[in-house]
């Protein structure tokens, strides 16, 4: 049954610390995290009601006993479940300051914005033409909950009138994702840029699973010569779950 500290307490040891010390290893109904190393090591006629009724505190999670795990409930979640099992189920799912153990995957829905990068520090002229940057494997479902992704670009022109074209292309299926083409016009000072991605499995859209991307950057207007550079500083996924 674990160590007992017998009363009157001894050297060291207040009435507080002895009832401590013997509570935590007389497992009850209020007390169900108490390990089989505090009961008798073959459960049977000899358990104690309060012994019993710890380990079927353990294993009837109720909203009040979120610890509780899957294998505590029906393999298979569903009609068979009975309210306390999916209050417990629902309590995890919902961290509060009573549930400090709630995983970032339990408090998804509380939303989250993360930035992936995917190319940075390069450019080209109007001479060289499409120069290309950053190869990278992105895969949408990587990310928990309804998840949107924004494209954006810190793009630089060299001259004014001349216009930078930036665009993300999906090497894996050969084209360009259609909302990410995007240009910064006019003058010399850097332009952040950016616009949303569609999901979806259409030619032209973002992928909701692995492709691999690169970004592409040009001169697209108003170039003449070698003079005339298109730089991008960094190109970013911005990632935003709901």
């Amino acid at each position: 049954m674990g160590l007992v500290v017998e009363s009157p307490p001894g050297a060291g040891f207040s009435t507080d610390i002895v009832d401590a010390i013997n509570g935590a290893n007389a497992p009850t109904a209020l007390n169900p995290m108490a390990t089989m190393a505090d009961i008798p090591v073959v459960p049977g006629p000899e358990l104690t009601a309060d012994e019993l009724a710890a380990i079927n505190g353990a294993n009837a999670p109720t909203a009040l006993n979120p610890v509780a795990t899957m294998n505590d409930m029906p393999v298979v979640p569903g009609p068979e479940l009975t309210a306390d099992e999916l209050a417990a189920i629902n309590g995890a799912n919902a961290p509060t300051a009573l549930n400090p153990m709630a995983t970032m995957n339990d408090i998804s829905n509380i939303g989250y914005r993360t930035e992936v990068l995917i190319a940075e520090g390069f450019s080209t002229d109007f001479v060289q033409g499409i120069r290309a940057r950053g190869q990278r494997i992105i895969d949408p479902s990587e990310w928990p909950g309804i998840v949107s992704f924004t494209v954006r670009y810190m793009l630089l022109c060299s001259k004014p009138g001349i216009t930078t074209r930036a665009l993300l292309y999906n090497l894996t299926d050969n084209e360009t994702v259609s909302d990410s083409i995007l240009t910064h016009t006019g003058d010399t000072n850097y332009a952040v840029v950016e616009h949303s991605l569609q999901i979806g499995v259409a030619p032209g859209e973002f992928r909701p699973t692995a492709k691999m991307y690169e970004v592409r950057l040009e001169v697209s207007a108003g170039g003449v010569d070698a003079t005339d550079i298109a730089t991008l500083t960094q190109a970013s996924l911005l990632v935003t779950g709901v």
